[in-house]
């Protein structure tokens, strides 16, 4: 019987139910054709000179973001989840103001989404802390920058990806094969946090591979090929400099624009607040870096991703 790899998969989707904890095996990833690779150099430099100077700007709620995390350290009132979500909002903030100061035709938000896949019936779907899409502009090669936030919740010492992480990732490329029909090739980001720690997933496809898992082919054509970088101390200046340089190392950063917004801010959900507003709430978060950020009423939606059956 043909598509043997389908029960490797619903296992990887029952899995989901434990918690987000599970992590599928070497041989489990081999049968979907997920090739995994780790990257040990840093990021291309081409945009380092302006990440310098942007994160240079920072430096005031860098340095109070430490003395926070010191202070919750010493005084043991400081989880590792609560932890995870101040880094990825703060994370989010400068990944959006740098996103907001480039050409781009506009850029997507969605905050706390929920990712499931079409035809589903063994999870729930999983829900990144966020996700931006970033059109393109006329001289960026037609790339789509599409990127979440995702917060592990342990320590799993000898996991390379959980199985909500692997979720992740193919979910936005399905997605990115809906949204851009006329490319075969397909890239996606997802910065994974736990407590100040950073690592970055890019996953390359194809439109090809896509289609085959969510068709439910007898084989499952092409790849999905995986890198990830080692874990960034996100407190460590050079290490959010190598973050946000593998974030946004689609882009060719224009260096007189960091300071200079123009770019058009789209929420997924109208009701949500609109541009300015979100502007205000990215310069709040770096203005009160020193206090513990509350949640964010920010409208959780439902936006359910073209994946696969």
């Amino acid at each position: 019987m043909g598509r043997h790899w389908l029960a490797v998969l619903r296992v990887l989707l029952r899995s989901l139910k434990r918690a987000q904890k599970a992590s599928p095996q070497l041989a489990e990833l081999g049968q979907l054709h997920v090739a995994m690779h780790q990257t040990y150099t840093s990021a291309e430099p081409q945009n380092l000179s302006i990440i310098t100077d942007f994160v240079d700007q920072k430096r005031g709620s860098i340095q109070s973001m430490v003395l926070v995390f010191d202070l919750q350290s010493r005084l043991n009132c400081c989880t590792a989840d609560s932890c995870s979500k101040y880094v990825a909002s703060v994370l989010g903030t400068w990944i959006g103001d740098s996103l907001l100061s480039q050409g781009t035709d506009g850029i997507n938000i969605d905050r706390r989404p929920i990712f499931r896949i079409e035809n589903d019936s063994y999870s729930r779907g999983i829900q990144p802390e966020v996700t931006m899409v970033a059109q393109p502009n006329i001289s960026s090669d037609g790339k789509c920058l599409h990127l979440s936030i995702v917060i592990r919740k342990e320590r799993q010492s000898g996991t390379s990806i959980t199985s909500a992480e692997l979720y992740t990732l193919f979910s936005m490329a399905a997605t990115q094969a809906s949204a851009q029909p006329l490319r075969n090739s397909l890239e996606v980001r997802m910065l994974v946090v736990y407590s100040r720690w950073v690592q970055i997933f890019t996953a390359r496809t194809t439109r090809l591979y896509v289609t085959s898992v969510i068709q439910g082919w007898n084989e499952i054509a092409d790849q999905m090929e995986i890198y990830q970088t080692s874990w960034f101390n996100f407190t460590d200046i050079s290490c959010q400099q190598q973050i946000l340089l593998f974030a946004l190392e689609w882009i060719d950063l224009q260096s007189h624009s960091l300071t200079n917004p123009r770019a058009p801010l789209k929420e997924m959900d109208p009701s949500v607040q609109n541009s300015k507003n979100l502007k205000r709430k990215y310069d709040a978060v770096e203005e009160r870096s020193h206090k513990r950020r509350k949640g964010g009423n920010v409208g959780d939606r439902v936006n359910e991703a073209y994946i696969l059956t």
